[in-house]
């Protein structure tokens, strides 16, 4: 399965897309994120360090606070360098206590510092009724996918491989649980078969959608509920948001019309959150038993 090159077009669709990636995401400096991840001592770190710096027996400050610094400016850049900078600051942290002149301030200190992780386990095991529905439809819709998953499995026997066209953000799991390769991504390698796909769902003409899948040699087509594909596919291509779902894009038909769509696809399988479609000239749709 190979990749074309990037187009100009793609290139111009990555900060559509990048902005879609939560660890691609800037925060600024006050962010309460970055409080989170240093336990609320950002602001006394600097400090911290360099009063530590100055100490004659333990000049290691001078080493923890330019990489803090940095470690700071690329996590405001992009959210994914939080990870790193949690890492350096647990590290740096008992320079920053021995900073302190007296040890019930370091112990206070630190003991302030832990009730953002005292909160955050708390969401985690008592979420509000919002959160725990997000999260209980979160469960059923990979439940879904994993059987989806299972169906492509079961037909890849007859014939493999079977490229597959699905939303980008359920493609890696899909591409995972199935063994067969999917046009869209979660990497920016993958950004010119996530702008096809998006093309395709948005696509209001039967010829321009089948042309996607000709140029892909997609065997299989996966839709889902189409509000958000189509919310997540004009975001990619740079769209206007705000406007109501293209009551004949191939999200739409695909999802709410299945036994309506032009010839070139056929329903295979469905279950409560995916319809999966096979494209008769690829792969011949067998009747299930």
């Amino acid at each position: 399965w190979h990749w074309p090159l990037p187009s100009k077009e793609v290139v111009s669709a990555f900060p559509q897309w990048s902005r879609q990636i939560g660890e691609l995401a800037s925060m600024p400096p006050w962010s309460p994120t970055l409080l989170r991840w240093t336990l609320l001592f950002l602001p006394v770190t600097p400090w911290l360090l360099w009063r530590a710096a100055r100490g004659n027996r333990d000049r290691a400050g001078w080493f923890w606070l330019p990489l803090l610094l940095m470690l700071v400016g690329l996590a405001c850049w992009q959210a994914r360098w939080g990870y790193f900078l949690a890492l350096v600051f647990s590290m740096s942290l008992p320079w920053q206590l021995a900073a302190l002149p007296r040890r019930w301030m370091a112990l206070a200190l630190f003991g302030v510092g832990l009730w953002p992780v005292a909160v955050e386990w708390s969401g985690q095991w008592f979420p509000a009724p919002a959160e725990r529905a997000l999260r209980a439809e979160s469960r059923a819709d990979q439940v879904a996918l994993r059987d989806l998953a299972l169906q492509l499995r079961l037909l890849a026997r007859e014939q493999s491989p079977l490229p597959v066209l699905a939303p980008w953000w359920q493609s890696p799991a899909l591409a995972y649980w199935s063994g067969q390769p999917c046009v869209a991504g979660s990497s920016h390698e993958s950004l010119p078969g996530t702008v096809d796909a998006s093309r395709f769902y948005l696509s209001e003409e039967p010829e321009a959608a089948e042309a996607i899948l000709d140029r892909r040699q997609v065997a299989c087509v996966v839709a889902y509920e189409p509000t958000r594909v189509v919310a997540v596919s004009r975001g990619v291509l740079g769209l206007e948001g705000g406007e109501p779902e293209p009551p004949q894009s191939m999200a739409v038909a695909l999802y709410r019309h299945p036994h309506s769509i032009p010839s070139f696809l056929k329903l295979a399988y469905a279950n409560r959150a995916f319809r999966l479609f096979l494209r008769p000239a690829v792969m011949p749709v067998q009747p299930r038993p």
